[in-house]
């Protein structure tokens, strides 16, 4: 039995009781505001790691590749969510609070793929993020998911810049608000993954990354 997250994105957009319509009047006030004004930082501080790391295969989790699902019903889900969407960031925009509005956060016994998660309807930061990064794969955004302090999220190249995502939070901007705060940066990466960064500096673990079979 499809989750309710599942049968709502089917509805057209323009019915204004789906999860979709929901999305798109109450919650786009406008994403572009800050995308705007800080895109040329959020540029700076990610597109030069992650666009070197994301050709070596090290950004993100391995784990995790296999449950990246970009066809079938993901596509035509994101296609309804997203279709008239004028830009990258919309998109994106919309897909996320999508996510965030239309799982509910329960963690799943075993690692599932995204069709599982929309039908189930449920997750925690890992099938949200699968989710999310498959939505986002299928509607042209590239989307991986990675890992850091025991926390998953999305990194995605929205309008030419690597920006990064928490599916399990209501702000999109969350993950980038919080990077390199003073009270620490929850996003950095250890032993399981090939970087870790913030404002200031960049840690690169290359014997991780040289170590896998799949780099």
């Amino acid at each position: 039995m499809p989750s309710d997250a599942f049968s709502d994105a089917q509805i057209s957009s323009g019915v204004g009781n789906s999860i979709t319509g929901d999305v798109l009047v109450t919650v786009r006030h406008n994403p572009l505001d800050l995308w705007n004004t800080d895109r040329e930082e959020i540029m700076y501080i990610f597109n030069p790691y992650v666009e070197t790391f994301s050709y070596s295969g090290c950004i993100d989790h391995p784990g995790l590749r296999d449950l990246l699902l970009d066809g079938g019903i993901i596509e035509d889900t994101a296609y309804v969510l997203t279709y008239e969407c004028s830009g990258d960031v919309e998109t994106a925009y919309d897909l996320h609070s999508f996510v965030y509005s239309s799982i509910d956060y329960s963690p799943v016994d075993a690692d599932i793929d995204a069709e599982d998660v929309l039908f189930l309807g449920r997750g925690d930061c890992s099938e949200m993020s699968v989710l999310l990064a498959s939505l986002l794969n299928a509607r042209g955004i590239k989307a991986y998911v990675a890992e850091g302090s025991g926390h998953r999220y999305v990194f995605a190249r929205i309008d030419g810049v690597w920006f990064p995502i928490d599916a399990s939070a209501r702000d999109f901007y969350h993950a980038y608000k919080l990077w390199g705060s003073s009270g620490g940066n929850i996003y950095d990466v250890s032993d399981g993954q090939a970087f870790m960064f913030d404002r200031d500096r960049v840690i690169f673990n290359k014997d991780w990354c040289s170590n896998k079979s799949y780099v």
